[in-house]
């Protein structure tokens, strides 16, 4: 049942400018019906609902009336497509409009862990030394760090050609990223692999421009958020799983494990945005953001731009 203390949450995340959606709603789900004025969206599984379809037709009428967007979830064919789209729903999800590569590899999580954790020590203790140390242990991830640091994703000033200058010069957050990045890499290689990769890869760059306009200080958490929001597709792993076991931080964690907090709403806002080009889709997010349709557009045309380059810089 949804307690005192919920609605209190939800109304101080309305104030903040949150959305909320409730999933798997019913008319007949007692509980949801009193913050149903509160949210802006509704979302019923096509496949398990207790509506036939003249009911349902109904029941999204009703819900529009009271000015709630409708999600149909569950989408996996094309048919399930025209269906919802006659019944009236407003957006859909579902494998039909985008289907998940099931990958496990779980060389690629130890490999994360170990450098993520070495190269976080040697970076909170200054020491440049044991970073290259740590880079030169493998010939090929040294060569790809220089190639990091001289592609097109940082101004160029000089041609850099030793590691202790590239590390100076692409700074601490960026180590981070090339870490994830590389070993992200070793696993995607061609075809839809490397495509899935790249969609993973423009979620971590929109999460970082998005927060950037949002919150500043959570760009970093922002980026590796994005990046891991895939898990579940990738490594076949939950990203609550992933995170944890990364030792990732724990509001990235929290925001996984969906609890609501910034992160989590920054993900969101990235879900939402990353299949459309509708004007008046990305005027509503804009809002939200206290920002300009035209700054959130161009923030997508950089994160697509720069994802665009990680991959062609990796492959």
């Amino acid at each position: 049942s949804i307690t005192n203390q919920t609605y209190e949450a939800i109304d101080i995340l309305l104030k903040r400018g949150f959305k909320f959606c409730i999933d798997d709603f019913g008319f007949e789900r007692i509980d949801y019906l009193p913050i149903l004025n509160k949210a802006h969206f509704v979302k019923i599984d096509v496949k398990n609902n207790p509506y036939d379809l003249t009911e349902l037709k109904e029941v999204i009428s009703i819900l529009k009336s009271l000015k709630k967007g409708t999600v149909a979830k569950n989408i996996e064919t094309e048919e399930d497509y025209k269906i919802a789209k006659e019944i009236g729903f407003d957006y859909f999800q579902g494998i039909y409009l985008s289907v998940p590569i099931l990958l496990k590899d779980t060389r690629v999580i130890s490999y994360l862990k170990s450098t993520l954790l070495k190269l976080y020590k040697a970076l909170k203790e200054g020491d440049l030394k044991q970073i290259a140390y740590i880079l030169e242990r493998d010939v090929g991830a040294a060569y790809k760090f220089l190639k990091f640091a001289n592609s097109a994703l940082f101004p160029k000033v000089r041609k850099i050609s030793t590691l202790e200058e590239a590390i100076v010069y692409v700074g601490f957050d960026n180590i981070v990223k090339f870490a994830i990045i590389l070993a992200l890499s070793e696993m995607f290689a061609e075809g839809k692999e490397k495509e899935y990769w790249q969609r993973a890869l423009y979620r971590a760059c929109l999460s970082e421009k998005l927060a950037e306009m949002y919150s500043p200080d959570l760009e970093r958490k922002a980026h590796i958020a994005g990046l891991f929001s895939l898990s579940r597709e990738i490594f076949g792993r939950e990203p609550k799983d992933v995170a944890s076991e990364l030792g990732l931080d724990k509001d990235i964690q929290d925001a996984f494990e969906r609890k609501s907090n910034e992160i989590s709403f920054i993900l969101s806002l990235v879900e939402l945005l990353e299949d459309t080009t509708n004007p008046k889709f990305i005027e509503k997010i804009a809002k939200i953001l206290d920002t300009t349709p035209e700054k959130v557009q161009s923030a997508m045309k950089k994160a697509r731009e720069e994802s665009e380059v990680i991959v062609g810089e990796f492959s």
